[in-house]
């Protein structure tokens, strides 16, 4: 029962739907399934702060595979929407938005022994008027964070995973965009 939390860090990293084999076997690894949207849906009505990073979660939402509801959960609960007019090239830096003090940050954009690579995240752009974008991509400006109040709820998204950032206390600033007001 998510409703025991007051906090949710649901860390995606490359997660996408993804066709098996030659196709024959169909698609697995949606990044949110049916019913975890209605379970974080619940979660987030009810007052629940989550928190979302994912390379590719909302694209997995909006590409042509995807139904409508799954649609209407990224924009009216993750709070979010895919760019699709940003480039999809990416600098390997993020640069947090001025309200919760200007920091660039990098996160992992080449081969490395330290984490997996981002090669090329969604670019976000808020979904509604409530959308505040906590962070943009140096290189283009496009959202690379949005935070959304949701009914009683607040659904902070990433599409860096937090885990991918290289530098720990820039992890733990992310994180804390979660807490803030």
């Amino acid at each position: 029962n998510l409703e025991n939390y007051k906090y949710i860090d649901l860390i995606l990293g490359k997660q996408k739907r993804t066709t098996v084999g030659r196709g024959t076997s169909g698609v697995r690894y949606e990044a949110i399934p049916a019913s975890l949207q209605k379970a974080l849906a619940g979660y987030v009505k009810k007052g629940g702060r989550l928190l979302v990073s994912g390379s590719f979660a909302i694209s997995d939402l909006f590409d042509s595979r995807s139904n409508e509801q799954s649609k209407e959960f990224a924009e009216n609960i993750l709070g979010v929407r895919l760019d699709e007019e940003a480039s999809r090239t990416r600098s390997g830096k993020i640069e947090l938005a001025a309200s919760h003090g200007r920091k660039t940050m990098a996160y992992s954009n080449t081969v490395n022994s330290d984490h997996y690579i981002v090669e090329k995240p969604d670019a976000l752009m808020p979904a509604t008027d409530q959308g505040k974008v906590l962070a943009t991509f140096t290189d283009s400006n496009a959202a690379a964070g949005v935070k959304t109040q949701v009914g009683k709820g607040v659904v902070t998204y990433y599409s860096i995973p937090v885990e991918t950032l290289k530098n720990a206390d820039d992890r733990k600033t992310v994180l804390s965009t979660l807490f803030a007001q």
